[in-house]
């Protein structure tokens, strides 16, 4: 009788469990391996560093939870095994960390191989790796399970995670980590989407920046920054040329990748201005507003050629002897007009064209 009533109390649980409906659980890391998201201090001192001659300047936690790239990716271990990281901990080839050269310590990255579609959570804890050609330098158990040891090196595509006090995860990477969970029907603490609303506001209009780096040549910069529809500048970074392109929005930046996917194989970055620059940026602006701009052609063998340019060109212009050649210094009423006259001169000239403002 015991027996039957015990064979009795089991069938009529294992019906009631399996009448019940499925609860998806929630998951730390959304099923990916690697280092557990949980809260942990996102250092927030700002500092720059110079390492075989180039300056660094690490990003702000905000900054750095708005970071993507994809780039190539080394590992490090053996000799540095046991030695202090830049952040002060021991770092230990076995733990899923990673270096970087500018990003928040504190910060984690998904890390997709992109030769195998392999997924890796890291959690940066130093600064590396110091070669133009490589972004991100991994421990040894993360290249492992990446699949990269043999290699080396691989291509892969970084993107940032945060976690805050209360344990919900936030950054670049939490759209993707999102897919992945619903995927194995795990659930995420993710922040709500008002609160990522409001944060988006601020970085609405042209506070995107999608940054193409290292172009060998101003010539191939140029081309690049004609062929992008939304508005592009070129900035001399040593001596390379990177060219700074300004979508419109979200939809816009990511037409804007897709091309230059097709365009370039240089590094891509995207990322957006801090409310701190935006505000230097406007009062830079309201400054260059109350001084001139004098743009400066140089360098004619002649009076005679020089002075031709002079009279193409709409603003008030002067001549000036520079030693054997000829200066033509031409005064823009406003930067647009600045802007203007440089793409006058780009089609009627070879000479160097330099802009510069004085009180």
């Amino acid at each position: 009788m015991k027996i039957t009533k015990v064979i009795r109390s089991l069938l009529v649980a294992m019906l009631i469990i399996g009448g019940m409906p499925a609860i998806a659980k929630y998951s730390v890391n959304g099923g990916i391996k690697g280092a557990k998201l949980l809260p942990s201090k996102v250092s927030n001192h700002k500092y720059s560093y110079r390492d075989r001659g180039r300056k660094y300047t690490t990003l702000t936690p905000a900054e750095s939870a708005r970071y993507s790239a994809v780039g190539m990716a080394s590992y490090y271990g053996g000799k540095f095994n046991g030695r202090k990281t830049a952040n002060g901990e021991i770092f230990n080839e076995n733990h899923f960390t990673a270096a970087h050269k500018t990003l928040a310590f504190g910060t984690y990255l998904l890390v997709t191989n992109l030769r195998n579609g392999r997924k890796l959570i890291v959690r940066v804890n130093d600064r590396g790796p110091f070669s133009n050609k490589r972004i991100l330098d991994l421990s040894k158990r993360s290249a492992r399970y990446l699949g990269m040891l043999k290699s080396g090196i691989s291509k892969v595509k970084i993107e940032a995670l945060q976690v805050d006090k209360d344990g919900y995860i936030f950054g670049k990477g939490t759209h993707s980590l999102l897919k992945i969970a619903k995927r194995s029907g795990l659930k995420l603490k993710v922040r709500s989407d008002r609160s990522n609303k409001a944060k988006v506001t601020h970085y609405s209009s042209h506070n995107i920046i999608v940054k193409v780096t290292k172009f060998k040549s101003e010539k191939l910069a140029k081309q690049i920054a004609r062929v992008v529809k939304p508005k592009a500048e070129i900035k001399k970074n040593g001596r390379y040329f990177d060219v700074f392109i300004y979508p419109k929005d979200t939809k816009n930046t990511q037409k804007v990748k897709k091309q230059l996917a097709l365009l370039t194989h240089n590094k891509v970055y995207t990322y957006t201005k801090s409310v701190q620059e935006q505000k230097k940026t406007r009062s830079s602006k309201a400054k260059i507003a109350t001084n001139k701009i004098i743009v400066k052609v140089a360098q004619f063998k002649s009076k005679h050629i020089a002075t031709k340019m002079m009279k193409a060109v709409k603003p008030k212009a002067e001549i000036k002897k520079n030693g054997k050649y000829y200066d033509v210094l031409i005064y823009p009423e406003n930067v647009k007009q600045s802007q203007k006259v440089r793409q006058q001169l780009a089609i009627l000239t070879h000479n160097k064209v330099y802009t510069y403002n004085t009180k």
